[in-house]
């Protein structure tokens, strides 16, 4: 049924549900369909190629280094509440790699603008969960509405401020030869919106507002997802100490006594801490439900018995139901990260593992995702044993946009070495 819908071009148009985020992200790649997500779409997939996915990876080490040095300052406390700090530093990480931004958010730098991004996601669970409010001209004039102003008022203000001033660098050096070399020689610290601008110049297919739009997407994408995931991983390494050795002694494999960050290299050998992190995403998809409206009417197929939905009609993907069905993963509660095996994963149908979407609507920045979530949690767990302080069975899980345990993760870190 899934696959009949996430795998055919016919159906990309995105339901109801996310009008609700056109006032931040405009028509960009998330929200747009037709011609103009074919366009997009097309002008985007090649600044995700994996050669360019490792310019980035110099931008993860650097944030990452900084949060191990916060969190070894708050290991003597009882515990600390992980979602916190995780959040700020993949803040800091998705600022420098979309806009080339250091906006410091660890050290409690650009508070603005970092409320802000956290603030937006807020406004548009609350206007969700009201029914009265999805009325456009209710919602303006509602409080909610008056506050979702000002919030974007201070996200497309940045963001627009950034463009322009990159846009701006990029003049410059095309008009100076010394600088063009210099430029050169660094090409491997270009940020996506510097391949935008450079795209936007050279073809003529992006306007400022264009590449906003897609900036903007990036950030909502690659931020709170990233977050919700290692925040889920850590705990689960945290709650099943076996495991959380195992990927240590993988990781001893790859790196032995050497104290250096994770190349590009020793990424694709983190083979089990990768199935660890999709047995994260299956228990807890970051975000646990999508949908698609039909654009035209369908029959879809249930075991041996056909549906005629109508044009129109919104088709939901409830993951977080779908990756615990028992006939497709046994004992699907429990934490097992050798499902994802090469073996395992070949035994069980496609389309039955989706924290990424599928099909031609399929995230772009998968690979962008799974790197960042490899250093992050391989350099927390060269530096510290975790130690979970909250039962899985006793943590209340809310389903918003974004998956969120209802209390903050409770952590005990232990150093590994001195």
């Amino acid at each position: 049924m899934f696959q009949r819908v996430l795998s055919s071009t016919r159906y990309i148009q995105k339901s109801t549900d996310y009008n609700f985020l056109i006032p931040w992200l405009k028509e960009g790649l998330l929200t747009s369909s037709g011609m103009k997500w074919h366009t997009r779409r097309k002008i985007l997939t090649p600044t995700f190629h994996f050669k360019i996915l490792e310019d980035y990876l110099p931008v993860f080490n650097r944030n990452t280094a900084v949060l191990v040095k916060i969190l070894r300052e708050n290991m003597n406390k009882p515990f600390i509440e992980i979602n916190n700090f995780i959040t700020l530093c993949t803040l800091d990480i998705i600022c420098e790699s979309a806009m080339g931004a250091n906006i410091n958010a660890q050290k409690g730098k650009e508070v603005e603008y970092v409320r802000a991004v956290q603030r937006i996601s807020e406004l548009f669970q609350q206007r969700q969960l009201r029914i009265w409010l999805y009325n456009d001209t209710i919602f303006k004039f509602s409080s909610l509405g008056r506050e979702q102003r000002k919030v974007l008022n201070i996200l497309h203000g940045f963001s627009s401020k950034i463009i322009q001033q990159r846009r701006a660098d990029y003049l410059a050096c095309t008009n100076n030869l010394d600088i063009i070399e210099q430029r050169v020689d660094k090409k491997r610290q270009l940020a996506f919106l510097d391949r935008l601008i450079e795209i936007s110049e050279k073809e003529r297919e992006l306007t400022d507002l264009d590449i906003r739009e897609e900036v903007d997407t990036f950030m909502f994408e690659g931020h709170d997802t990233t977050s919700s995931a290692l925040s889920w991983a850590i705990h689960l390494l945290g709650a099943h100490p076996h495991v959380q050795e195992r990927v240590v002694e993988e990781l001893k494999d790859i790196f032995g006594d050497c104290d250096h960050q994770p190349t590009y290299e020793n990424l694709g050998q983190m083979r089990y801490l990768e199935q660890v992190i999709k047995e994260t995403l299956r228990l807890y998809p970051s975000v646990p439900a999508f949908s698609r409206q039909l654009q035209a009417d369908t029959e879809i197929m249930s075991v041996s018995v056909g549906y005629n939905v109508p044009a129109g009609a919104n088709v939901t993907i409830p993951l977080f139901i779908l990756q615990r069905d028992p006939q497709l993963y046994p004992d699907p509660n429990k934490f097992d990260p050798d499902r994802f095996s090469l073996e395992a994963m070949q035994s069980r149908p496609p389309y039955c593992f989706l924290p990424f979407s599928a099909g031609p609507r399929g995230c772009i920045g998968q690979r962008f995702g799974i790197m960042e979530l490899k250093v992050v949690l391989s350099t927390i767990l060269r530096n510290f044993r975790i130690e979970s302080l909250d039962k899985t069975e006793d943590i209340t899980v809310l389903m918003e946009l974004i998956l969120r345990p209802k209390n903050p993760l409770r952590i005990k870190l232990h150093p590994r070495k001195t």
